[in-house]
């Protein structure tokens, strides 16, 4: 077998061993389950499967807020076709171990997109090997590992690309065929944010490709800018596919609190990326990590990692400086990779600028006077755009190795460094004073830098025993040491970002998504988290005077916030407590009722209910007890604010609704008399009005937000 035949096996078997190696947890039958999966994602999608398996349309969610759509809530991604082997499980922990292991696949099949992108432009198997382990392996993709529909439409980024320049450059029908599926893919698979922002890479490489490269037809050389057409069909095809989910998102979209823009400014420029967070591009760990408590920021490490690993960020600069020396000495390279490298040097610096956010003046710019921009929130998500063009700039500088004395001299100079650098941090509790080494932050700058000297140093002996660098009198080589070597790389650029994989997505047992027993779930009221109360729970925040979130010190809350961002074990090691809160979405395991919502888009009328929701306790109880909310949920547990057996009587002489049914797409109301009742029985089931239900609560009852509202069955005494 030739060396380049083992080069095209070896890197997506290293990419999936380093993944089981990642995930062995997953093995033993547990399950993600961190933030979002446990707040989102499972709840959904075990309900919906739910609605699916009894001959139901999954419309509508009847436990969250005053009702919410649940197939419009864009995230939910029903339609996507690698989330449907969920509803062949049998109960919701298999449902939360299925989607932990989807998630990790999703890694692997970015992973291998690269490695068909690279190869598309013309790549040896080394450098195709470095650029999928990057991308598929990136801290920016494995920190969101539980934000599901992230991964789910990062995984297609590289396959979409692929198929663009197959469109382009090849002019095969094949391709056009290829791309309409993978934007289907992507329009479906559930993040709005990413999918837009890899629709506008795959546009812009488009057009690059286009504009670059010539096609013979008829001995006549042009541009294959109709092509472009070609390309544009396609997405339109592929949006075609995903139509049915993009309808009921738009419906829900306009009629929802974010029907004009994102909302407040200042929450729009959320977790943009700090100048000083760029040290994570070369340590991954710098400011700690929070799978061992060590995170020292306020922020999430997840919105904050760009880490692409040490081999890979290092091949990646060698490319663009190439490219920059290349424009002085007017030299040209004619293989196909190279005329990519301005385009992937333009698209990282811009990322780069868009993921700063609110520190520079374009983001803001952007955001107030061009179209989409104002769309999302967290500009930092623009690094997705930032870590692909690392990693494809990755593959093209190690194709271009350093040779040659001075790079020798570098190399020796700079491991040399890294030795000692190394050396010192791990010595440094013999003669840093006790006071200095007890501080958290000294503790974890010391690990990172001799973590990081040893990537720098394994670097730089991978150079020095690069076959063009080996001094002659160690020629000849055998001839299998081009081989040998190449595999070395490609197993310290795995280990090195298999290592900084650790414990950012923690996991426990699957079980966890059981329903509870012994749960009181009465249809006829619901619960109310205070959302000071929520917030210092889950992550630590409360208000402070200027209305901005400020996280605290858990020594001052006189507890423990569960999701706190610096430190994922105590969820982890308290799962058992932390399940058998009733939080929003959770209660879709125990189908119990909440007042609260945690869907990224609200029914513009529910959104202004719960606005007007007041902070201060006395007042929030009346509020909710004028709108029939019988418990309040706090820090200290659970709260009746009224009777939990009253029923809402309508008229002063009358209880007209005597009990309620609701799943799934269908109400039920029992009622004992509709001619006292000032609304019609025919408006009632008519429905084209606020219905005020059982709760009290103004529940708009609609068919993914459409103006048309479930299916009433009712039963008169």
């Amino acid at each position: 077998m030739s060396d380049n035949r083992v080069l095209r096996y070896v890197p997506l078997a290293l990419l999936a061993l380093v993944l089981v190696i990642a995930y062995w947890r997953l093995f033993i039958g547990e399950a993600f389950f961190w933030g979002l999966p446990a707040l989102q994602f499972v709840p959904w999608r075990a309900y919906g499967f739910d609605a699916i398996r009894a001959g139901h349309l999954p419309l509508w969610n009847p436990y969250n807020g005053a009702g919410a759509p649940l197939f419009a809530n864009y995230q939910s991604a029903f339609l996507y076709p690698l989330n449907w082997p969920g509803l062949l499980t049998p109960n919701y922990a298999a449902l939360g171990w299925q989607m932990s292991v989807t998630a990790v696949l999703h890694l692997f099949i970015g992973g291998w997109g690269m490695w068909k992108l690279t190869g598309a432009v013309d790549m040896p198997p080394l450098s195709r090997g470095v650029s999928a382990l990057a991308y598929a392996l990136t801290g920016y993709v494995v920190g969101r590992l539980g934000t599901y529909p992230i991964v789910s439409v990062t995984a297609w980024i590289p396959w979409m690309l692929w198929a663009v320049q197959g469109i382009i450059e090849r002019g095969r029908r094949r391709d056009v065929a290829w791309l309409a599926l993978i934007v289907g893919m992507v329009l479906t698979a559930g993040h709005a944010q990413t999918a837009w922002y890899a629709l506008l890479l795959a546009g812009a490489y488009a057009v690059w490709c286009a504009v670059t490269f010539t096609v013979n037809e008829g001995d006549v050389w042009h541009r294959p800018y109709r092509r472009l057409i070609y390309a544009l069909a396609a997405v339109m095809l592929g949006a075609g596919l995903a139509a049915m989910q993009l309808a009921a998102t738009a419906d829900l979209l306009v009629n929802s609190q974010r029907s004009d823009s994102f909302g407040e400014e200042q929450a729009a420029f959320n977790f943009s990326y700090a100048p000083l967070r760029i040290p994570n591009l070369i340590a991954p760990n710098v400011y700690g990590n929070p799978g061992d408590g060590s995170y020292l920021p306020s922020g999430l490490f997840y919105e904050e990692a760009v880490y692409v690993g040490l081999v890979p960020l290092v091949a990646a600069f060698t490319a663009m400086f190439a490219f920059i020396g290349r424009l002085f000495t007017r030299k040209r390279d004619e293989r196909r990779y190279m005329r990519d490298v301005p385009f992937w040097f333009a698209v990282f610096v811009i990322a780069f600028v868009f993921a700063l956010g609110r520190h520079t003046p374009v983001f803001p710019f952007l955001y107030r006077n061009v179209p989409t921009f104002d769309m999302f929130q967290a500009p930092g998500r623009w690094h997705i755009i930032t870590v692909f063009a690392l990693s494809v700039l990755a593959g093209v500088g190690v194709a271009q190795w350093g040779v040659g004395k001075w790079v020798i001299f570098w190399t020796r100079l700079t491991t040399a460094g890294a030795v000692g650098a190394g050396l010192l941090a791990v010595l440094s509790p013999q003669f840093l004073p006790p006071d200095t080494l007890a501080l958290e932050g000294v503790q974890v700058l010391t690990q990172q830098v001799a973590m990081t000297a040893l990537w720098v140093v394994l670097a730089g002996v991978l150079t020095l025993l690069y076959a063009p660098n080996v001094p002659e009198r160690f020629l000849p080589l055998p001839g299998w040491y081009n081989t040998a070597w190449a595999l070395l790389v490609l197993v310290v650029v795995g280990a090195d970002l298999g290592w900084a994989t650790r414990g950012l997505n923690p996991t426990v047992p699957a079980a966890f998504y059981n329903p509870l027993e012994n749960v009181d779930s009465d249809p006829m009221y619901r619960a109310y988290w205070p959302e000071e109360d929520l917030n210092l729970l889950l992550y630590g925040q409360r208000e402070s005077e200027d209305g901005a979130l400020e996280t605290i010190d858990a020594d001052e809350l006189g507890f423990e916030p569960w999701l706190a961002g610096n430190d994922y074990r105590i969820a982890q090691e308290n799962w058992r407590d932390f399940r058998e809160l009733p939080l929003p979405n959770m209660n879709l395991l125990d189908r119990v009722y909440l007042l609260n919502n945690f869907d990224p888009l609200l029914l513009e009328q529910f959104a202004e209910l719960v606005d007007n929701v007041p902070t201060e306790e006395q007042a929030q109880i009346d509020y909710l007890r004028e709108l029939a909310v019988d418990r309040i949920y706090t820090v200290d547990g659970e709260v009746a604010i009224d009777d939990p057996a009253r029923r809402v009587e309508f008229a002063e002489d009358s209880t007209v609704i005597t009990g309620i049914e609701e799943q799934f797409s269908v109400l039920r109301i029992d009622s004992q008399l509709y001619d006292d009742y000032p609304i019609s029985a025919d408006e009632l089931l008519e429905g084209n009005y606020l219905i005020r239900d059982l709760c009290g609560l103004f529940h708009i009852r609609q068919i993914s937000n459409v103006k048309t509202r479930l299916p009433v069955e009712c039963a008169a005494d």
